[in-house]
């Protein structure tokens, strides 16, 4: 094959080309963001309430629970930035 061959084949045909241009401006950057804060909160409502049934029950905090607490600090910067 030669080069120009391979170039016809790696063309983008005509119609996607003008259907990326009309939806150039499209994206799914608000649906993601809403998709991360939501289960960001949601993760935070259980991690809360994993805490107070430990707290409330006399159970101990072992070290998974504070693996778990690093975890939730460490995704605040993420949810700052998203927002």
């Amino acid at each position: 094959m030669t080069s120009l061959e391979y170039v016809k084949m790696a063309a983008i045909p005509p119609a996607e080309l003008q259907y990326q241009r009309d939806h150039i401006y499209e994206d799914e950057s608000q649906e993601l963001s809403a998709f991360f804060i939501v289960c960001t909160v949601l993760a935070f409502v259980f991690v809360t309430l994993r805490f107070a049934s430990r707290i409330t029950s006399g159970s101990k905090l072992k070290a998974d629970d504070f693996t778990l607490l690093a975890g939730m600090v460490g995704i605040c910067p993420a949810l700052v930035l998203v927002v």
